[in-house]
């Protein structure tokens, strides 16, 4: 349900690239959301998981850069998500 959710969502603000855009990004290739927090986080609150400021569509090379490192997540976050 979330995803059909991030979905809409990112079809109502034409996001359909990777929004981070780290080196070696695939800016239109394997996009997915790549969440805020870890999964466990979220303790299957649909609303939770797919509220536009807890995830960044996200190309798999960067996706997996931010999920490996936890600073630069959250600068990332910091970037685009500003709370």
């Amino acid at each position: 349900m979330a995803r059909k959710k991030i979905a809409k969502i990112a079809e109502e603000l034409n996001i359909d690239h990777c929004e981070i855009g780290l080196d070696g990004c695939k800016e239109y290739y394997m996009l997915a959301p790549a969440h805020r927090h870890r999964r466990e986080w979220y303790r299957a609150d649909v609303d939770k998981l797919s509220d536009y400021n807890e995830w960044i569509c996200a190309c798999t090379n960067c996706h997996e850069k931010i999920d490996n490192d936890e600073s630069l997540k959250e600068k990332v976050f910091k970037d685009l998500r500003p709370q």
